[in-house]
């Protein structure tokens, strides 16, 4: 796509450490485990009696629609997804990071559908992960990082990052992907040319 860089780069993880400093490394946590084990009880104990007390609080959620482009020829809004509302497939799957859905107006067949909560606003696009299921919406196939134009309407995938850990730092217009997974390190590096 015209005016950004992509640069991936892929590490292989270091080798495993030997037996011996493995064996000497868990006996040694099983012993830190096992002297803990008193505070760790007092500590869950403790939360089991603050969880008694009842909250004065009620937690209301805003599901509002939030809008993220808006000019006089195409609106992009999104909102969070209602764990409730999700398929047993996307629950299982997804059950600690929530979904995002958008809405645009004129339509775009790109925003159907669910995206993971990583979302990059820049001011010429956006940064998004989507969630691509098998037809009978079963299964998760992929999980591509992509970015949409707002100027040309387009989207180019950059990688999939199913069943990658990943992380981000830097800004929307200079950042790095770090992403951990099948057996090797990924850095993506995004930026504005």
């Amino acid at each position: 796509m015209k005016g950004l860089r992509i640069e991936i780069n892929e590490i292989p993880l270091p080798q495993k450490s030997s037996k011996i400093g493995s064996l000497f490394g868990g006996g040694l946590l099983i012993l830190i485990g096992i002297l803990s084990l008193p505070l760790i009880l007092i500590f869950w104990i403790g939360g089991m009696i603050i969880n008694l007390i009842p909250s004065r609080k009620a937690v209301t959620v805003a599901n509002d629609w939030q809008t993220i482009v808006s000019d006089n020829h195409w609106i992009l809004k999104f909102r969070w997804i209602n764990v409730d509302d999700l398929a047993d497939y996307l629950y299982g799957y997804f059950d600690t990071q929530p979904l995002i859905e958008y809405w645009s107006d004129p339509e775009i067949d790109f925003f159907q559908g669910y995206f993971t909560d990583f979302r990059l606003e820049r001011t010429d696009g956006i940064f998004v992960q989507k969630v691509i299921h098998d037809p009978a919406n079963k299964e998760v196939l992929s999980l591509p990082v992509c970015f949409f134009s707002y100027l040309t309407k387009e989207v180019e995938e950059i990688r999939d990052l199913k069943d990658y850990e990943f992380d981000t730092k830097g800004n929307p217009d200079d950042f790095m992907i770090s992403a951990i997974g099948d057996g090797h390190e990924l850095q993506i590096r995004l930026k504005r040319e």
